[in-house]
């Protein structure tokens, strides 16, 4: 499952739904708006796990929720990039897994840059969301 949510603290009844209606196993969040002093346990229930990358400032930020029962990995990001990766082994496939987050004020190479972390972390065979 994944969403834009321009300030998810907004939309925790809404996120609330989506989980008891759909029960997804990883929901990607952009635009979370989430700030350092607010705990995990504040955005998503005790049966997920919470990554994620604040901006720091008003805006942006993006998460991704994943149940405590699948096993992941963090990936380290893209040092100017609002994005959180992982590699998650689920059914016995190992999955590059991404939330990113492109402001409207991004710089020039975003995508390249974007290209070449992808690049150094996938192969042929990999499976990639983002």
């Amino acid at each position: 499952l994944s969403f834009n949510a321009r300030s998810i603290v907004n939309k925790l009844g809404h996120l609330e739904q989506l989980i008891l209606g759909h029960h997804p196993h990883i929901i990607i969040i952009t635009e979370t708006w989430l700030q350092a002093g607010l705990r995990d346990s504040e955005v998503v229930p005790s049966t997920y796990k919470l990554l994620r990358k604040d901006r720091g400032s008003r805006g942006g930020g993006v998460a991704i929720a994943i149940k405590n029962n699948i096993k992941y990995s963090v990936l380290k990001g893209i040092d100017d990039h609002e994005s959180v990766w992982c590699k998650i082994t689920y059914s016995g496939k190992c999955i590059l897994l991404g939330g990113v987050y492109q402001p409207p004020n991004a710089q020039p190479d975003y995508l390249e840059k974007m290209n070449d972390y992808l690049s150094q972390h996938t192969n042929s065979r990999s499976k990639l969301i983002l």
